[in-house]
């Protein structure tokens, strides 16, 4: 079976207009990921460093024009998904903030992590972010990185940092289960 390799060539392609062209990139100006777009076969002739040659359908979207109020529109949701994914950012530190102790408030606003006891006498520090972000300490000094965050696509770091820690202090050995563990 044939495959794409980096070191194939396309050597000529035809589209279905029977427009011809030469040696080109075949990836380099197509579009994908649009809804508004129409979808052209275009039929190319594959070259691979061994000589073998084959042709084989491919399909280029060409996007359609879109008009200035759908412009317009589309800009103006991107905004409003923003102004609710800062104010989600806001409410989540807000959160975390109320929930965490001085120490642990202080900690993350000089430091940007906190320490806390799992339910099993363990020691964690949870620094800023998501992913491999939680350090398993032994004697203040961190022995292995843990790694066990919300499976949602966007989920503010805040909120995650919190079901990290409220997740420790409840069932720290259901999260040692569920997280991936490396020596730090």
């Amino acid at each position: 079976m044939p495959y794409y390799s980096s070191t194939a060539t396309l050597t000529t392609w035809q589209d279905s207009s029977n427009n011809t062209g030469g040696t080109v990139d075949p990836w380099g100006s197509w579009t994908t990921g649009t809804s508004s777009a129409s979808v052209e076969t275009v039929w190319i002739n594959w070259v691979m460093p061994n000589g073998t040659q084959f042709t084989i359908p491919a399909y280029r979207t060409n996007p359609v024009p879109v008009s200035d109020a759908e412009r317009e529109r589309a800009a103006r949701e991107i905004e409003e998904r923003q102004r609710e994914w800062e104010l989600a950012q806001e409410r989540a530190e807000h959160l975390l903030a109320e929930t965490l102790s001085d120490p642990q408030r202080r900690d993350l606003r000089e430091h940007d992590y906190f320490d806390v006891r799992g339910s099993r006498g363990g020691v964690y520090r949870i620094c800023r972010g998501q992913v491999r972000n939680v350090l398993a300490l032994v004697d203040g000094q961190p022995l292995n990185r843990l790694c066990a965050h919300p499976q949602r696509e966007r989920v503010p770091d805040a909120d995650a940092m919190l079901a990290q820690a409220l997740m420790l202090q409840t069932d720290e050995a259901g999260f040692a289960s569920v997280a991936n563990v490396e020596r730090y």
